[in-house]
């Protein structure tokens, strides 16, 4: 696995400009798609683009107007060995599109915040090719289109003495499936000074891809489904928010989730290929529970545990790749110049559709300079599962084995200046 990123970002008055580059190469030796299992020419590479001009200053007293204008592209290449006589197949695709956002932020109206805006994005290439190097040559896929997307929305923040109100709503149109509208409404109250109780409640969506819809490999392994609609959820959530004696912070959230037309790969049974579809819907319910406190000196400890219960909505059954429990411990202590900071994570008991992955505990370590040093860099160093355990993660359809393992201790030095 070889990777490059680039980012960077120049302001000047009321104007940001902002580029990104990213490049990444990995080689698989898990046989996806039945390939041949650790053969050195399997690999992917991905490559993406984006530049952004963003503007923001206020138009006249109470409201602020921000307009940001961007343009991106991606392109992805793999190859796939198969045992003899089919030889080496390709996957090649690559995207462009542009896009503009324009949005008011409106204090005029007194105890309100209105925010609200437009977006539209034009993804006027959109392009996914297959074919069999050969020999013999054969090209499965050869799909060109084009893609837009409108979006318009609205937000209103309203504070009272003990209370706060934000209602919002937001539309969008796809030129791939039509139309959503999506409201979210919050409501805070403050019991006192140092309790608040919060009333969460929305829809959101989440638009198939272009990959989704149209990719097949000339139905080898993988068909297309155009037919495939948005993934839905509607949220309700409660959560409390409780300052303690000593500069405890307890937090406590109850939530429950429905989703509609999960989008999920799955094998049909009829023919044997792989192919993404709506799979009716999907019940999420559970509750996190938080501990933190900061200490004058930069001693900080957080503490996290959260529990779900996620289920098929039709058959009942858990739903796979979903843990029951999460926990989290993360301890920051300065040393001198340094801050160091233990991080300790625990993942439940996940089922694959052959079996399961059981529970997973592990250890990371970062150590970050408090100010600068080496010629005013800053310096961090992380080392990700410290102790080198042996995890794994459940795998997606497309792999033979059920589970696959993950890195084992990692270690990553930076160094940060500023100008």
């Amino acid at each position: 696995d070889r990777n490059r990123r680039f980012l960077g970002r120049y302001a000047w008055g009321e104007f940001t400009l902002t580029g990104a580059y990213a490049d990444r190469r990995k080689s698989y030796a898990t046989a996806p798609y039945d390939t041949l299992l650790g053969d050195p020419r399997t690999f992917a590479r991905d490559r993406q683009l984006l530049v952004s001009l963003s503007h923001e200053g206020e138009w006249r007293p109470g409201l602020g107007l921000l307009t940001r204008l961007t343009a991106g592209g991606a392109e992805y290449r793999a190859d796939w060995p198969f045992d003899p006589p089919d030889g080496v197949n390709r996957d090649d695709s690559h995207g462009h599109w542009w896009g503009v956002e324009v949005q008011a932020t409106d204090t005029r109206v007194d105890r309100h915040t209105l925010v609200y805006g437009l977006e539209y994005r034009d993804e006027y290439e959109l392009f996914q090719r297959n074919a069999d190097l050969g020999p013999p040559r054969a090209v499965h896929l050869d799909d060109k289109r084009s893609a837009r997307h409108v979006g318009a929305y609205l937000q209103d923040e309203w504070r009272g003495e003990t209370w706060r109100i934000n209602a919002g709503v937001r539309a969008d149109h796809y030129s791939s499936f039509g139309s959503t509208l999506n409201p979210r409404l919050a409501l805070v109250h403050l019991l006192s000074p140092a309790t608040t109780v919060k009333y969460l409640a929305g829809t959101a969506y989440r638009a198939p891809t272009v990959y989704e819809m149209h990719y097949h490999d000339g139905n080898e392994t993988m068909k297309a489904n155009p037919e495939l609609d948005p993934e839905r959820i509607r949220s309700l959530e409660v959560a409390v928010e409780h300052v303690a004696a000593g500069g405890w912070q307890l937090g406590a959230s109850f939530f429950h989730n429905r989703i509609r037309d999960l989008i999920v790969q799955e094998t049909d049974p009829a023919d044997d290929l792989l192919v993404y579809r709506n799979r009716g819907s999907a019940t999420i319910r559970g509750a996190v529970l938080s501990l933190a406190r900061r200490w004058s000196d930069g001693t900080r400890l957080g503490l996290s545990s959260s529990w779900h219960h996620a289920r098929d909505g039709d058959s009942g059954e858990r739903l796979t790749h979903t843990p029951r429990h999460v926990a989290k411990l993360d301890v920051t202590i300065p040393l001198g110049s340094w801050r160091t900071t233990l991080e300790a994570r625990h993942l439940g008991h996940r089922t694959t559709p052959a079996g399961a992955v059981g529970d997973q505990q592990w250890v990371n370590l970062a150590l970050v300079s408090a100010r600068p040093v080496l010629g005013g860099a800053q310096l961090a160093l992380r080392v990700e599962n410290l102790t080198d355990r042996r995890l794994a993660d459940p795998a997606s359809e497309e792999f033979p084995q059920d589970r696959l393992p993950r890195k084992g201790r990692v270690a990553r030095m930076s160094a940060t200046w500023q100008f």
